[in-house]
């Protein structure tokens, strides 16, 4: 799911501003080609290693566990990308900074849809709290 919102998300947006001094959309769409190739890579890192497991409580613990993997011996130098490309864009506006947030937004729906599923097969129990 990540992989493919991704790419349409790149291609999508090619005329958004520069991040660059020379505002021709060219800094922008390499960063924004970077954040995708990010997510490809999250994507076959952690989130393609959990499809073959059921849906419920066993994906969502096969997610956390590659996600934690993926934290604790990150594939790219400097640790987790998004991470720290969420830090520095946090208080620019623009294409990248949307390109990270939506990536973040559907790590977390991932992972409130696992613990749904799980709710609804009684292998969690349900909370007072809502699943935000």
């Amino acid at each position: 799911m990540i992989r493919s919102v991704t790419s349409r998300r790149a291609r999508a947006d090619p005329a958004a501003p520069a991040s660059g001094p020379n505002r021709s959309g060219a800094p922008n769409r390499t960063q924004l080609a970077i954040v995708d190739e990010a997510a490809q890579l999250f994507a076959r890192e952690v989130t393609d290693s959990a499809r073959h497991v059921p849906v419920g409580l066993a994906r969502l613990r096969a997610l956390c566990e590659a996600w934690l993997t993926y934290l604790a011996f990150p594939p790219l130098p400097g640790g987790c990308f998004f991470i720290a490309a969420l830090a520095e864009y946090d208080g620019r506006p623009g294409a990248v900074r949307n390109a990270l947030v939506g990536l973040s937004t559907l790590w977390r729906n991932d992972l409130r849809q696992q613990a749904r599923a799980a709710i609804t097969a009684a292998e969690l129990p349900l909370s007072r709290t809502p699943i935000r």
